[in-house]
């Protein structure tokens, strides 16, 4: 954005320049979007975390409190690994095991059918995003169906 006097006469204060915008329509509108969804972000329950060279920061932009661990589209996002495998993948095999120990009284089929519907995708989606650790996948493989 660019700003050019309205007048010669008096280029002092702000109400005195003009705006040009040089962004296209697309990113006007995306702009406009993002600015409005702002305008109601919900800071008590919103998480942040700084990336990169700032991730010792300890700022609070616009009052959002800055975490080093934060959940995103389910998966835990953190710089400590060992808290990353735990939080991600080790507590999902705790829950895993124990409705393997609870589905006792299920035929076969019905423990197969439980496994492939409800217990493999929850190990199969933090997998794909996260690369895991050798004694996840082999602690995995050992869960075995009574």
């Amino acid at each position: 954005m660019f700003c050019f006097p309205k007048s010669r006469i008096n280029e002092n204060g702000g109400k005195n320049w003009r705006p040009i915008s040089l962004l296209n329509i697309d990113a006007k509108i995306a702009s406009k979007v993002i600015a409005e969804r702002m305008k109601h972000l919900s800071v008590t329950r919103t998480e942040a975390m700084w990336i990169g060279s700032l991730q010792n920061c300890v700022n609070e932009p616009l009052g959002i409190k800055c975490e080093a661990c934060v959940k995103f589209l389910g998966i835990y996002v953190t710089y400590d690994v060992q808290m990353l495998v735990e939080k991600n993948l080790k507590q999902r095999l705790k829950k895993i095991r124990n409705t393997i120990n609870l589905s006792r009284e299920l035929s076969i089929n019905g423990k197969v059918n439980i496994i492939k519907t409800l217990l493999f995708p929850q190990m199969i989606y933090p997998s794909a995003v996260l690369c895991t650790p050798y004694e996840v996948i082999k602690e995995f493989n050992s869960l075995r169906p009574c």
